[in-house]
Parts: C-alpha cells; structure tokens; sequence
C-alpha cells in the first residue's frame, strides 16, 4: 500500500511541475530562436457581432512583412485579404454614374 502511495505521490509531483518545466523550456527555445516567434504584430480589431471580428495582422521577416485581414468568429478564421506591408493601400476608384455610388452623393 505505502508503494503504490509513493508512486501516486511521484506522479502527482510530475503533472504538478510539467507546466514550469514546460515553461522554462519553452523560455530557452525562445531565446535562441527569437526571430522564428517574433514574426507577428496586431495592427487593428474591429467588432462586427457578438462572436466575430476583422483583424489586421502583420506577419512575415522584417524585409517581407504581409498585412492579413482576417475574419474570425466562433467557426474559424478566414482571410480575407492580404497585401505587402510597405505598398500603398489603393482604394477603387468609383463612378460616380455607378448605381450603387448615386444614393451616396444625394446624403452629401
């Protein structure tokens, strides 16, 4: 009885001291390979409902940084779009004959 009481106490102290083991460990990785977790920024988070958001992410090197627009709810995420870092972000040019663009310029 006392044996089996030995090894549940050993195990209990196992599973008590994995996660700072974990943590110390995941501490050294981090250190010497910084630059392969530090590749991602939040740039913005918009709310659209209760359980989903747009967020833009910057990913990518320092010389090839992306912009992912990201749609992300309780389903999954989905990107939506995606554009270098360092282009001009160029809206569309809109006509203004466009049916769609003629009830914006009535408000204005």
């Amino acid at each position: 009885m006392s044996v089996q009481l030995v090894y549940v106490g050993l195990f209990l102290a196992v599973f008590a001291f994995l996660p700072l083991i974990l943590k110390k460990v995941m501490q050294k990785m981090s250190g010497e390979h910084s630059t392969l977790f530090n590749f991602s920024k939040v740039v913005s988070t918009v709310g659209l409902g209760q359980n989903q958001r747009v967020v833009t992410v910057e990913v990518g090197p320092e010389n090839r940084r992306l912009l992912l627009v990201l749609g992300v709810s309780a389903q999954g995420i989905i990107c939506l779009h995606k554009f270098e870092a360092d282009s001009p972000i160029r809206l569309p040019i809109l006509d203004p004959k466009d049916p769609i663009v003629q009830p914006y310029e009535k408000i204005s």
